[in-house]
């Protein structure tokens, strides 16, 4: 029996010197890793409202909302998105997390489709933005057919800060847009600023 107090009193005495930051900064990390997961589960859907959720500033996202077609292009690409979280540093109100990322790699795809709708724009001026969706829809679809599939990995960083006791990614980058747009950001930037 003394054996068992000796044993409950170290352990008491153990947990009462543990440092109340460790015990937080291991709360924090959960609750990082909880956040990051939320959305990357919810980027594999192309969920916007969760993947929005995820963020300090929800309007400052660059996801594809009303052009039904495309999000329609997303959604098969996400399917195939894997993830893994790789480190989580707690830095106060910050952290910074790793996060190694596969997806499908759509950027030559997209640069295609890009030449057929902006002579399509050209052609059709008038067209509504409905209109020229479905064709961009259509374009990058036949093209995706036809080409060589690819896919991508590379570990991207998040930082995220802490707002109302939780915790939020801190902005929308370019790598976050080309994980969960298969690359759609750089083929977009690279093809207009060729072009124009």
């Amino acid at each position: 029996m003394k054996k068992h107090l000796w044993i409950f009193i170290l352990l008491f005495a153990v947990l009462l010197f543990v440092p109340s930051t460790t015990l937080e900064a291991a709360s924090d990390k959960a609750q990082v890793k909880k956040t990051v997961n939320t959305f990357f589960k919810a980027a594999k859907k192309y969920d916007t409202s969760k993947m929005k959720a995820c963020f300090v500033n929800p309007n400052k996202t660059e996801l594809f909302v009303t052009k039904k077609y495309t999000v329609k292009f997303i959604k098969q690409m996400n399917k195939k998105l894997k993830y893994e979280i790789k480190s989580v540093k707690v830095s106060g109100k910050t952290v910074t997390v790793k996060v190694w990322c596969k997806y499908q790699y759509a950027y030559y795809v997209y640069q295609k489709a890009f030449d057929k709708v902006v002579d399509y724009m050209i052609d059709h001026p008038n067209a509504s933005n409905a209109t020229v969706d479905k064709y961009v829809y259509q374009q990058i679809s036949k093209y995706y057919k036809k080409m060589h599939k690819t896919k991508f990995s590379e570990t991207i960083t998040i930082k995220l800060k802490k707002t109302n006791g939780k915790w939020k990614i801190a902005k929308w980058t370019d790598d976050i847009s080309n994980v969960v747009h298969a690359s759609y950001k750089e083929a977009y930037d690279n093809y207009f600023e060729d072009v124009y």
